[in-house]
């Protein structure tokens, strides 16, 4: 190994794993498993964003980590949106089976 190849990993950081676990049994039937992988990455990491392209259903993904999050942690979880987009989560949640409401005040939420 040459010398410049040690100075390289020397600057590789690993982030430190701060979720939880995630079963692929946990999942709904229906997430793809790109989309699983995804989670359970996520999940594990705690601390990951995701920038997936457009149709690899990154709505999907967002709801499925916030429910099992809210299950897992408690409490609830804020999800935020362009308004142009707020109809697919709320078809998405729907199709998921995930309670969601749409806050247009601090008094809603």
């Amino acid at each position: 190994m040459t010398d410049y190849q040690k100075f390289l990993e020397s600057k590789v950081l690993e982030s430190k794993k701060e979720g939880f676990q995630v079963r692929e049994s946990d999942l709904h039937p229906s997430t793809f498993p790109h989309q699983r992988d995804i989670i359970m990455w996520a999940a594990e990491g705690g601390k990951r964003a995701i920038f997936a392209a457009f149709g690899l259903g990154k709505t999907h993904i967002q709801l499925e980590l916030g429910r099992l999050c809210t299950e897992k942690k408690g409490g609830k979880g804020l999800i935020c949106c362009p308004l142009g987009v707020k109809q697919e989560f709320k078809k998405e949640a729907d199709r998921l089976g995930i309670a969601i409401n749409y806050c247009r005040t601090m008094q809603e939420v």
